[in-house]
C-alpha cells in the first residue's frame, strides 16, 4: 500500500514513523506470498526502498520526504546481506519465527500501542524456546526491517540504574491530563538502587521531549565525571556508601551488557554535561567486553548497534596493571585468582584484534601479556570491606587531580 491509501483506510492517526514500518512490514510478506505462489520456497530477505520507476515515483518521494524527519531511527534499507530461507533446515525455524514477530508488530502498530518484549515472549511461548530466542529474533526483525526497536513498538523491561550528582527535571502534563512537574535529586534517593534507567531516554527528541510531550532536562551538581559499573551488586555497594559524596559523580550500571535505554542515558550524560565516562569492570575479558558495547554496538544490533549512543569509556579499572600492584603490596589468597575459559580466551583475542575499535594498543597489549587469569571486583572485598570503595575513590581522584 502507499501512504495515500493508508492515508484513506481506517489507520489515519499512526505516525509517519509506524507508517513506514508497517509498509516495510507488508512489502516482506507481499514477497512471500509472491514466491508461494510462484511455487517457490519463501525467503525472507532485507527490505528495500521503492525502486525510483516513473510509476512508484511519487510514492517512493512521500517516504523519502517523511523519512528526513526520522533517520535517526529507520534506515533507507534493511540490511543486505540478511537472508532465511524456509527450504534451509538450519534457517526454516528463524523464518518461521521473523514471521511470527512481524505479524505481531504489524497488528500492534496499527492498534497504535506499545509492549515490551516480554510480552512477545508469552505472546508466542508455545513457539519460542527462551525469552532469548524471542529478543534474538525481535534484533532479527529489526535488521531485516532496518529500523530500530523503538520503531517496532517494543521496549525492554527496565534494566539499568542510575544515581549521584544529577538532577532530573521533568515538564509538562501526560496526555491523561497528570501534570509531571518536577525534579528528582540523584543524591536523595530512598533506594540504594536509585532510579530505574527508562525508555524515556530513548524517546526524548532533540528539544528534550518524550514521546508524550513532557521536556525532560538534566543538571550536573558538580560531577566530575560518569562512572559505568558492569555488576550491579558493585553498585549498590558503591550507591549505599554514597561514592558520589566523596568525588562528585554519577554511577551508572547496566547490569552487564547494557541496554539500548542505558545506552541512551549515557550518551545524554556525556553530552548534555560534558562528562568524561569512565568504566569499572571485573579484570576478565566479559568484564572489558561489556564496556565496548558502550563505544561501539556492533552489527547485531542494526541500527540501533554499532556507534549509536557511542561514547568514549575509559578502562579504568581492575586492569591486570592494577591488581599486579595490590597483589604484590597485599597478597590476595590464591582462590580468588580464576582460570580463562577457551570462550574468555576468543574474547580475547576479538578485543585484541587489531581491527577492534574499543581498546587503544597499549590496552590491547596489556590484556594480550597480562591477563593471565580472570578476578572479580568483589576479590577487593577481602582487603576489607571499605576497600573496594576506597580503591574506587582514590583511583577517580587520582585520574583528576
Amino acid at each position: 500500500q502507499t501512504e495515500e491509501e493508508y492515508e484513506a483506510s481506517d489507520v489515519p492517526q499512526l505516525s509517519a514513523e509506524s507508517l513506514d514500518v508497517v509498509h516495510r512490514i507488508e512489502v516482506l510478506m507481499e514477497r512471500i506470498f509472491a514466491m508461494l505462489d510462484n511455487l517457490e520456497a519463501p525467503q525472507i530477505t532485507g527490505y528495500k526502498g521503492s525502486s525510483s520507476s516513473n510509476d512508484d515515483e511519487d510514492d517512493a518521494s512521500s517516504y523519502e520526504e517523511t523519512r528526513d524527519n526520522i533517520a535517526s531511527n529507520l534506515n533507507e534499507n534493511g540490511d543486505q546481506n540478511f537472508c532465511r530461507a524456509w527450504s534451509n533446515i538450519g534457517q526454516c525455524r528463524t523464518f518461521t519465527s521473523i514471521c511470527l514477530v512481524l505479524s505481531f508488530i504489524h497488528e500492534l502498530l496499527l492498534s497504535m500501542r506499545t509492549t515490551t518484549t516480554r510480552e512477545v515472549y508469552y505472546v508466542f511461548v508455545t513457539h519460542f524456546r527462551s525469552q532469548s530466542e524471542c529478543d534474538r529474533t525481535i534484533l532479527d526483525v529489526a535488521k531485516v526491517l532496518g529500523v530500530s526497536r523503538r520503531s517496532l513498538g517494543l521496549s525492554a523491561s527496565p534494566k539499568g540504574w542510575f544515581c549521584g550528582c544529577v538532577e532530573i527535571t521533568r515538564r509538562g502534563t501526560l496526555p491523561s491530563g497528570k501534570d509531571v512537574n518536577g525534579t528528582i535529586d540523584g543524591t536523595a534517593l530512598s533506594s540504594i538502587q536509585g532510579l530505574p534507567i527508562t525508555r524515556e531516554w530513548i524517546e526524548r527528541d532533540e528539544e528534550g521531549r518524550n514521546e508524550q510531550g513532557v521536556e525532560i532536562s538534566v543538571r550536573s551538581k558538580d560531577a566530575k565525571c560518569i562512572l559505568v559499573i558492569e555488576k550491579e551488586g558493585v553498585f549498590n555497594r558503591l550507591s549505599e556508601e554514597r561514592l558520589y559524596d566523596r568525588f562528585p559523580c554519577i554511577l551508572v550500571t547496566g547490569k552487564g551488557f547494557p541496554d539500548l535505554c542505558t545506552r541512551a542515558l549515557v550518551k545524554t550524560l556525556h553530552e548534555e554535561l560534558d562528562l568524561p565516562v569512565l568504566g569499572l569492570c571485573d579484570m576478565n575479558p566479559y568484564g572489558i567486553s561489556v564496556l565496548s558495547v558502550y563505544f561501539c554496538a556492533g552489527d547485531r544490533m542494526g541500527v540501533d548497534g554499532n556507534y549509536r549512543y557511542s561514547v568514549p569509556i575509559e578502562w579504568m579499572g581492575l586492569r591486570p596493571t592494577c591488581f599486579k600492584e595490590l597483589h604484590e603490596k597485599h597478597r590476595l589468597p590464591n582462590t580468588v585468582f580464576q582460570a580463562l575459559t577457551d570462550l574468555d580466551k576468543k574474547r580475547m583475542d576479538s578485543l585484541t584484534d587489531e581491527m577492534s575499535p574499543y581498546l587503544d594498543e597499549d590496552e590491547k597489549e596489556e590484556v594480550a601479556e597480562e591477563m593471565k587469569y580472570k578476578v572479580e571486583l568483589e576479590a577487593l572485598y577481602w582487603l576489607g570491606a571499605d576497600f573496594l570503595g576506597d580503591w574506587v575513590f582514590n583511583k577517580l581522584q587520582a585520574r583528576f587531580e
